[in-house]
């Protein structure tokens, strides 16, 4: 597997010289390439002491290390909220697009499963070290590691030091005493983090879509405080539109490609609706019998959202008819999803996990894992249709939000 060094640096290029030296010291697969975040003045800082003074070329033939090379494409000059170089983030805005900046990159470079990325906090701003190790937790696999190098006393942001040297070097410290660059200690200090891949939206971990950072931590916060969550059902348009009073920034829509699954969804969001004495938790899973009943139930959703009327009395009849109905003309994959129920007489449990299946897909492409399982139909009812706190047998689907009837609106 390669290596890629990606590093932010300020004004001090030598933290990359630095921490190759320490990477090759504590044994670290040498890096095949080297990527740096920078600021606009920091891009020529960084390509003078690195390129034009040949201080990565020198410490490659120190260690007798192959060569890494570097052009002007490896350092990405992070852009200001109008999408300009940024010389120096100081405005809100400015530090929005700096973090959307670096997490986007973080997410782009993971993508590469035969690359391990080795991130270095040791340069720039605190910011921007604290937006790249929190996108390493965002983005980073069980195979990236994140660092920060430590220097010995005297060396440390010297503008002549870059690596400890084999042979003598003397250079003088602003006080005007003498040191030795063969004396300095380069020490890698390994930075444990907390990897959370899992939660990110499927949507997020593709190429070319812009990571908006404070949205992405506001879904994840979200879906830890699921009594803020506010969703508005368009029953005509299959679609979810997610709000929250706590996080005024998150104003989301998740659109459902399936419509018999949203049907679904609908039937068990209504039963959430309900109270325990109005007979909530009826949506079981079929078990060894197709269920005709619920494939009836789901017929007349079908045809009460779209305005058909249909003069079947059975379920079977009514499944028969909404199937030759001209409105599915259009639709062949709804067609093919009905005869698989009029084959089986019902709904089976299988096809009850794929109508699941299809409204997980759904809601996981754009929310984080923890928010899809706040709005996901779950287990939850007891036989009564009291909603089971302990460990037991549970019955009846609903959706697992803290107040449904407070939380859900339906359009």
């Amino acid at each position: 597997m390669n290596t890629m060094l990606l590093a932010v640096s300020g004004m001090s290029p030598a933290i990359i010289t630095e921490t190759l030296y320490g990477m090759n010291k504590r044994g670290d697969a040498w890096p095949r390439s080297i990527k740096i975040i920078t600021t606009a003045i920091g891009a020529d800082k960084i390509w003078q002491g690195l390129v034009e003074q040949h201080q990565l070329e020198k410490l490659c033939d120190e260690l007798d290390k192959p060569h890494i090379e570097i052009t002007r494409e490896d350092i990405l000059v992070v852009p200001n909220a109008a999408g300009e170089p940024v010389v120096d983030a100081r405005s809100r805005d400015d530090h929005e697009a700096l973090a959307n900046f670096i997490t986007s990159t973080v997410r782009d470079f993971t993508q590469d499963e035969h690359t391990a990325i080795h991130a270095s906090l040791a340069g720039g701003r605190k910011t921007m070290t604290f937006y790249l190790g929190y996108a390493m937790t965002l983005f980073g696999r069980h195979f990236d590691r994140l660092s920060h190098v430590l220097i010995s006393e005297g060396f440390e942001g010297h503008p002549e030091f870059y690596f400890p040297t084999r042979e003598s070097r003397l250079i003088q410290n602003q006080e005007g005493d003498t040191l030795d660059t063969k004396d300095a200690q380069v020490t890698l200090a390994d930075i444990p983090f907390v990897r959370q891949r899992q939660l990110v939206p499927d949507m997020l971990t593709e190429f070319e879509e812009t990571v908006n950072f404070r949205q992405l931590v506001d879904l994840i916060n979200l879906g830890e405080d699921t009594g803020q969550i506010r969703i508005t059902v368009n029953s005509q348009e299959q679609t979810l539109r997610l709000t929250s009073p706590a996080y005024p920034g998150i104003d989301m829509e998740v659109a459902f490609s399936s419509p018999w699954s949203w049907i679904l969804y609908l039937l068990i969001i209504d039963e959430s609706l309900l109270t325990p004495s109005e007979g909530r938790g009826e949506f079981i899973r079929p078990q060894k019998v197709a269920d005709s009943v619920l494939a009836g139930m789901m017929a007349r959703k079908f045809a009460e959202i779209h305005g058909l009327e249909l003069a079947g009395e059975t379920s079977l009849e009514i499944l028969g008819e909404l199937k030759e109905h001209q409105l599915l003309d259009d639709n062949p994959t709804l067609e093919r999803t009905l005869e698989a129920v009029l084959d089986k007489e019902g709904v089976t449990g299988s096809q009850f996990d794929t109508y699941l299946q299809q409204l997980q897909k759904a809601l996981q492409r754009i929310l984080p894992t923890n928010l899809v399982s706040a709005l996901m139909p779950t287990q939850l009812y007891s036989e009564d249709g009291t909603v089971l706190e302990t460990k037991g047998k549970k019955k009846g689907y609903g959706i697992p939000l803290p107040n449904p009837q407070r939380q859900i609106t339906i359009t």
